[in-house]
């Protein structure tokens, strides 16, 4: 039906030379450098939210703060023109245990998204080694299922996990640097209770966030309860769910369920990163939008250009019985046919280039490999780059195709 535009269309390409080239060359790039930068962002955001979440419980449960009855109006009995009052004061002693973890498992497991849960121990304490002394946040949990919840093994320099005995602890690197422990050495845990127990050093982990590595130490479930005097009881229970995301919909759902207990997602201790996370997002579409606006801007030009070159062809045709809307056609087409092949030239120049840039490696502390610019070859950044770009050129086009489709072919032919 429209055969001829799409001849026409073609053809204009084709003898177009160096124009077409180069409107080729502004869709390739803008689609190129709009692919390297969503996927460079992605990224290193999805780099950091998982070295965070990897470590993190997406959702715990905790005993809620004892709220004390306050006395209000108080008659004294002897004298009755008097009235006495009291200001509730938050006591310093709370409650600080759950003594049927295992019913409260049992009850959140069939909540639907759920991957484990499990029963913890978490408190503060002291390591000490000789004459050393170090400030540590103690974690104690069934080892096998805290592998689960946090992937532990994968940032495992050397020893054991989780297959500990009961008298053994995995550290920090940092934080055995500072103790100055080695693999088997023996080292004092002292809780905030004022218990001491001699734990076996069954290995060092190193996450790269400072928290976990300079203060975590973990130990078996049993062994925490005995330090912290809970007897069968734990402090909190862990949650984690298969999207991390999915905690304002899980969270208050459980919430529901245990109203005596205080429920907290991951997002109520990490405001900070998920503003950044936002802030990222919100460059990232800042800086597509003007990339999107430049290189129409550009292509727009380029093709009015196009327009005047081929003015006395246009006059041609119309004179030839060509209506409007087939010369509006015509360059779109034509917009349509830059946009396809420079976006497609753009998509696979971005691929090669993310493809290189995800695999150089620089030499990470104690061995470790880290990436140097970590990105996301992810096929929905691709596809959106290009139908972004492709609409944004046959848009860009449609300036130059209608004043192409209003010239008047009597004052082209006379020149």
């Amino acid at each position: 039906m429209m055969r001829f535009e799409r001849t026409i269309a073609w053809r204009h390409l084709r003898t177009g030379g160096g124009t077409t080239i180069l409107i080729i060359l502004a869709v390739a790039i803008a689609t190129m450098v709009i692919i390297f930068v969503n996927g460079s962002i992605a990224g290193m955001s999805k780099k950091l939210m998982g070295n965070q979440l990897r470590t993190l419980a997406h959702i715990t449960l905790e005993p809620k703060d004892i709220q004390p009855t306050p006395l209000e109006n108080l008659q004294a009995a002897s004298r009755s023109d008097r009235i006495y009052t009291s200001e509730p004061q938050q006591t310093f002693q709370q409650s600080t245990r759950i003594n049927n973890g295992g019913e409260i498992e049992a009850q959140i497991r069939p909540v639907r998204g759920l991957t484990t849960v499990m029963s913890q121990v978490k408190g503060n304490a002291f390591a000490l080694k000789g004459s050393k002394r170090e400030s540590v946040t103690l974690i104690g949990a069934d080892p096998e299922q805290q592998e689960r919840l946090i992937s532990l093994k994968e940032s495992l320099l050397t020893g054991r996990w989780p297959d500990i005995a009961p008298d053994e602890v995995v550290v920090g690197m940092t934080l055995a640097e500072k103790l100055r422990l080695q693999l088997g050495d023996r080292v004092r845990i002292q809780s905030s209770e004022g218990v001491t127990q001699i734990f076996r050093v069954a290995g060092f982990f190193y996450t790269g966030s400072p928290q976990s590595d300079e203060r975590e130490v973990y130990i078996p479930l049993r062994a925490a309860q005995s330090l912290f005097a809970m007897g069968a009881g734990v402090s909190q229970i862990a949650v984690k769910l298969d999207d991390a995301f999915a905690v304002d919909k899980t969270g208050p759902e459980i919430r529901a369920m245990f109203p005596r207990l205080k429920v907290k997602s991951w997002l109520d201790d990490n405001e900070m990163m998920t503003n950044g996370m936002r802030t990222q997002t919100a460059i990232r579409s800042l800086l597509t939008s003007f990339m999107l606006i430049t290189s129409s801007c550009a292509i727009a030009a380029v093709l009015i250009v196009s327009v005047l070159q081929k003015s006395k062809q246009i006059g041609i045709l119309k004179s030839m019985g060509a209506s409007e809307q087939q010369i509006l056609r015509i360059f779109t087409m034509e917009g349509l046919g830059v946009a396809v092949i420079g976006g497609l030239v753009g998509c696979i120049v971005a691929y090669i280039l993310l493809s290189i840039v995800d695999s150089v490696t620089l030499p990470g502390r104690y061995g470790r490999v880290d990436k140097l610019a970590p990105v996301a070859l992810d096929l929905w950044i691709v596809i959106g780059a290009f139908v972004a770009v492709v609409l944004a050129t046959v848009l860009a086009a449609q300036w130059p195709a209608r004043r192409a489709s209003r010239l008047d072919p009597v004052e082209v032919l006379r020149g």
